[in-house]
């Protein structure tokens, strides 16, 4: 994906579709209107999936306690679970959960386990990766040794994790592949109307460094807002006046250890009223536990450039953590934080209930504005592609009935795997024999080392030979960015020349997961930025500015 191309591709020309937001849900939008023969432009403030898609929990769910109020939802999300894991295999896996029953946990008890779970799975209906399953306290310890004793029963399920950004990423691609023209650092400053005050289009600002922040002008039959928790905010530049505000922006915060001590299994913290926190081994033997559920408010875009994370939030969490794994983890145990803010959808008009952040829907909403820009926001990652269905299938039908498109043609992005996804040929024996037998190609033809190889294996699929390819024609970038991660300068090249990575967060925090690791990506990031200003032309005040930029957006820096 070269940047200048598909500016050029962009920038005074017109398309049937103008998605605006590249996150997840615009991502699988762009997918889905370029698989149907839709014209398509996207356009990113930031870069892709850096808003919530790139801060997630990191599970592929269905979401157990979502079972209470939203039942239907959790069937669709069983079922995309499971397309994920096909579609995506090198970037999702299945895990399972553990769920401990204790006296203390009363919605969690020995006799409403055994009901949740049963209905879990029926709601999953064939959608299963394994129907669910019980353990003795005595098994449980076996497996996770520091679990706190007397559960009443543990239950065992399964859901999945999977590595967010690049996720999103290759859906980028997926679209991207078909036809559609995408642009991060490209941010949306106004709308085009015509002479009915119907949006037909946006001015856009280049936000890459070297840009020199240049305006541009797109026209589209079809406007969509897939903006996320930046929803409100885009919309307010229709100039249409005050409007009740669609989203309630929620933030989500998580701690990142380094701890192999759950058999690679996730566990589940129920802690009263429905609310569960979750500690899932998502890297290696790195795990994530979260999340928080608060109210966050967004007046302006500074207020989602860097989301902090409170010592206050990380002092609740670490309780929490003592509540079924005393003792096992303190503070300085802690590597990275990280925040988001969900677009959780706000119920409407003034007879609407109130709801604590936790109990607000995680459904999703699709609604058109008064100027005519198609909006949608709330949902999970997990239902990203039904999400893009549904809009799509609705923006289809009216382009059709203005003429301005064909009839409109069926979805097909539920029968299609994300671009680097192998086929199903391919791997016979499961996706971990894939991984294995493709990092071992790489090894015997470029000599980089075991570790490195199943890494791009697993970061890259398909296209991990072009990286490894990058290495064996140039030894210095088969070199280790940290000698005790496996990721190599080569990475670094292929995401400039291919992913449109233009700025240093753009590799350390989504091309790479180095942010949620060791130092969060501190350590190597004058090297990373260093071999960047060698592709990209920076001066030594741009490197400069990138690393200062970079720590500057960091949630958390450890006093």
């Amino acid at each position: 994906m070269n940047r200048t191309d598909h500016l050029a591709r962009i920038s005074g020309r017109h398309f049937q579709v103008l998605v605006i937001g590249g996150g997840i849900t615009g991502a699988g939008i762009a997918w889905d209107c370029a698989l149907r023969g839709l014209t398509v432009a996207l356009l990113e403030r930031s870069d892709f999936g850096a808003g919530t898609s790139g801060v997630s929990s990191k599970m592929v769910h269905a979401g157990l306690r979502y079972m209470v109020n939203d039942p239907g939802l959790v069937s669709e999300a069983a079922v995309e679970r499971q397309r994920m894991f096909w579609a995506c295999p090198h970037l999702t896996r299945p895990v399972e959960f553990l769920l401990p029953a204790y006296p203390d946990t009363p919605e969690y008890n020995a006799e409403t386990l055994p009901q949740i779970l049963a209905r879990y799975d029926r709601l999953a209906g064939d959608a299963l990766t394994a129907a669910h399953g019980w353990l003795s306290d005595e098994q449980a310890h076996r497996l996770v040794p520091g679990l706190r004793s007397g559960a009443l029963r543990v239950g065992s399920y399964w859901d999945g994790v999977m590595d967010d950004s690049r996720v999103t990423l290759a859906v980028i691609r997926s679209a991207v592949k078909h036809g559609a023209a995408v642009a991060n650092h490209a941010e949306v400053t106004s709308f085009l109307t015509d002479g009915k005050g119907r949006v037909r289009g946006a001015r856009f600002r280049d936000r890459a460094p070297g840009a020199g922040r240049a305006e541009h002008e797109v026209t589209a039959d079809a406007v969509v807002s897939a903006a996320g928790p930046y929803t409100d905010l885009l919309l307010a530049l229709d100039g249409a006046g005050p409007q009740e505000p669609a989203i309630r922006p929620s933030k989500g915060m998580h701690l990142v250890f380094r701890k192999p001590i759950t058999s690679g299994r996730a566990l589940v913290i129920p802690i009263g009223g429905n609310v569960l926190y979750f500690l899932v081994p998502w890297y290696r033997d790195y795990l994530i536990m979260g999340t928080t559920d608060t109210d966050y408010p967004v007046r302006d875009y500074s207020a989602l450039d860097r989301i902090p994370v409170l010592e206050e939030e990380i002092r609740y969490n670490l309780q929490l953590l003592q509540r079924v794994l005393p003792g096992c983890f303190r503070a300085e145990d802690i590597l990275a934080c990280y925040s988001g803010v969900r677009p959780l959808v706000r119920p409407q008009g003034a007879s609407a209930p109130k709801q604590s952040e936790s109990d607000t829907s995680r459904t999703h909403r699709i609604w058109r504005t008064d100027s005519g820009i198609w909006a949608i926001a709330g949902g999970k990652f997990t239902t990203f592609r039904l999400m893009a269905e549904q809009l799509t299938d609705q923006v289809a039908a009216d382009l059709a009935a203005r003429g301005l498109a064909r009839g409109p043609s069926a979805c097909t992005t539920a029968e299609r795997r994300y671009f680097g996804a192998p086929e199903r040929h391919e791997y016979p024996d499961g996706i971990g024999s894939w991984i294995r037998d493709t990092a071992a190609q790489l090894q015997r033809r470029t000599g980089l080392d075991e570790e490195c190889c199943r890494h791009l294996a697993e970061a890259y699929g398909t296209e991990a030979g072009k990286v490894a390819e990058l290495a064996r024609s140039d030894p210095r970038l088969g070199e280790r960015l940290a000698s005790d991660r496996p990721f190599i300068r080569a990475e670094i090249l292929y995401a400039v020349r291919e992913e449109m990575c233009v700025t240093l967060a753009d590799f350390l925090s989504r091309r790479s997961p180095l942010r949620f690791l060791d130092h969060q990506g501190m350590d190597v990031a004058r090297k990373a930025a260093s071999q960047m200003a060698g592709f990209l032309g920076w001066d030594e005040a741009e490197l400069n500015a990138q690393i200062e930029s970079y720590e500057g957006g960091l949630s958390w820096v450890p006093v």
